[in-house]
């Protein structure tokens, strides 16, 4: 399920107007902007009508139309890249599908693959870049991977940055985003414990809060995640009671 939040009084905090030009609408909710290496950029998102990756570049043109070797409605893209395991200038695609984490070049080529795993974040440390899936037995595993990460901004989820409460909750969640500025092309996701998401929300780039209502889901454990130009948020976890 897909919607919309606009700034209105007693949903989101209302922020400031601002010039726009509107470049394209997709109706694919789960487009992303990425870095493909130092010197290109541009917005990715699996097609689930075509069960193919489309990438595009920061002018929104098609540049790389990726064939998935296999069907699931709930397959989503998690990263795309041109650095990561390697530099030979192809595509890397991190896609999550039936219950496992996989990463393709754009020659359907198998670089990695975990069963049993539904989300998979990336990040940079003072040892190199790692790669952490989340279990769907409920445990986490860090992988050392070669190549680059790039990311313009990270949130990293800490306290500082993004809380949720009530947590756990039975009825509403509120999602406050501790930032200053605006977050362009800024979505709050929705996922099961399998990594499925749920729901998609397109927030106001000037958001400093949204109040979600959770009493139609079954109680369990699930994730909320916020994504947005140069922001990537990883999965956090609220409870429905």
């Amino acid at each position: 399920m897909k919607k919309t939040f606009l700034s209105t009084v007693g949903l989101l905090l209302v922020g400031t107007l601002f010039s726009q030009t509107l470049e394209k609408r997709y109706n694919n909710l789960s487009v992303t902007y990425y870095k493909y290496s130092q010197t290109e950029d541009g917005f990715a998102f699996f097609d689930k009508n075509t069960n193919s990756v489309l990438v595009l570049n920061a002018n929104s043109q098609l540049i790389k139309t990726f064939v998935c070797p296999f069907t699931d409605a709930n397959a989503s893209l998690i990263y795309t890249s041109k650095v990561i395991l390697n530099s030979n200038g192809k595509f890397k695609f991190v896609i999550t599908h039936n219950k496992s984490i996989t990463i393709y070049d754009e020659d359907q080529k198998v670089l990695f693959n975990r069963d049993s795993s539904t989300i998979a974040k990336f990040i940079n440390t003072l040892s190199g870049p790692k790669m952490v899936l989340l279990s769907t037995y409920g445990w986490q595993e860090v992988f050392s991977i070669t190549g680059e990460i790039l990311k313009i901004k990270e949130i990293s989820g800490d306290k500082s940055d993004i809380t949720a409460y009530p947590n756990p909750t039975n009825q509403n969640l509120t999602v406050k985003i501790d930032k200053e500025g605006t977050i362009d092309n800024l979505m709050l996701t929705i996922l099961d414990i399998n990594g499925k998401e749920i729901d998609n929300y397109i927030l106001d780039p000037n958001l400093k809060e949204a109040i979600i209502n959770v009493e139609r889901l079954n109680k369990g454990l699930y994730f909320y995640q916020l994504k947005g130009k140069d922001l990537d948020a990883k999965p956090e976890k609220f409870i429905v009671q």
